[in-house]
């Protein structure tokens, strides 16, 4: 009877090698382990998901910036196209009324709206009084004026004052004063 109890008791204790192996480490750690490395792939799966859409955000905001600058660009050169149709708009109201503009406002209208010059001087009116305006050129653009007319503005002046006033006053007493103005400009 003792044998037996005895060998009962190495029976129980007694486990397979495979068994053994398996009851020497915990099944629960094999799981967490596959568990761990389920949830380290879902973490990478949604760190790269991120990464990807930080990436396209980024992207878009590159775009979103480099069409504000060229929309910029584009605003800034249709600004100066405005300003200069507006000078020129300007000068032609005052050469239509009759009135005595400086030469380099002519200049500057023929330049730039040569089709617009043309117009102007078929519409503009005889004045016996013509008011003398001050250059619309002289508040906007002080550093083109003086960097490329201060030489050509003398020759200029004197050539273009005689058209000027030849052609508003017809030869009248009016082209007298339009003269006799330029020399005191």
């Amino acid at each position: 009877m003792e044998i037996q109890g005895i060998r009962r008791a190495q029976i129980r204790t007694y486990a397979p090698p495979a068994q053994a192996a398996a009851e020497s480490q915990p099944a629960p750690k094999t799981d967490r382990l596959s568990l761990s490395q389920q949830a380290a792939d879902f973490l990478r799966a949604q760190n790269e998901a991120f990464q990807e859409k930080l990436a396209q955000e980024a992207q878009r905001m590159r775009e979103a910036q480099a069409e504000a600058e060229s929309g910029k660009q584009e605003l800034d050169a249709a600004e100066e196209g405005l300003k200069v149709m507006q000078r020129c708009q300007e000068i032609a109201r005052r050469i239509m009324r009759g009135d005595k503009v400086p030469p380099e406002d002519e200049r500057y209208l023929m330049e730039n709206d040569p089709e617009g010059y043309k117009l102007t001087i078929a519409c503009r009116k005889v004045k016996k009084d013509p008011k003398e305006w001050e250059s619309v050129l002289k508040d906007d653009e002080p550093a083109e004026k003086s960097g490329d007319a201060e030489g050509t503005e003398e020759t200029g002046a004197a050539a273009e004052s005689g058209d000027t006033s030849g052609g508003t006053s017809g030869g009248d007493s009016a082209g007298g004063g339009g003269t006799a103005s330029g020399g005191t400009e």
